[in-house]
């Protein structure tokens, strides 16, 4: 399945696999050039992030799928602002170039760690890689919280 990226009259980067609904139908937009969309893409998916999360906060991991064989799972990732869920994984799998899962969530390949935390904190350090000059490890990476439900 072929992807294609779109800059809707908005001015929003739409990811679609059905250009002729934006070329041929009701939808107004400008295709983009692949390589030039996936970027912007990927831009205005940490912007989005920044906009919703801070720096301290926690985002909550859910186990949806294992694999047979152990070696990949489908984990969503939500975080909780005024006292409501908001789902992430969208905007991380575009942020972090995961792959959606057939289970809902992101696929997420690896095992023998922890890999909701590894996901949150590649997540904090592509959000934030200057860091926070007030924590004196200046790791940005532990700049986000991550926490099974």
């Amino acid at each position: 399945m072929s992807l294609f990226y779109v800059k809707s009259e908005s001015g929003r980067i739409v990811q679609t696999n059905n250009i002729s609904s934006w070329t041929n139908g009701f939808l107004k937009g400008e295709p983009l050039p692949k390589k030039e969309g996936a970027r912007l893409y990927q831009d205005q998916a940490k912007d989005s992030l920044r906009d919703i999360l801070r720096q301290g906060d926690t985002v909550h991991c859910i186990l949806r799928h294992v694999s047979a064989s152990g070696m990949s799972r489908a984990i969503d990732f939500y975080v909780i602002k005024d006292n409501r869920p908001i789902w992430l994984s969208g905007y991380i799998a575009a942020a972090l170039d995961y792959k959606p899962s057939g289970h809902t969530g992101i696929t997420v390949k690896g095992c023998g760690m922890d890999m909701g935390f590894a996901v949150v904190y590649n997540l904090a350090r592509t959000l934030w890689p200057e860091g926070n000059a007030s924590r004196t490890d200046k790791d940005s990476g532990y700049l986000l919280k991550s926490e099974w439900i």
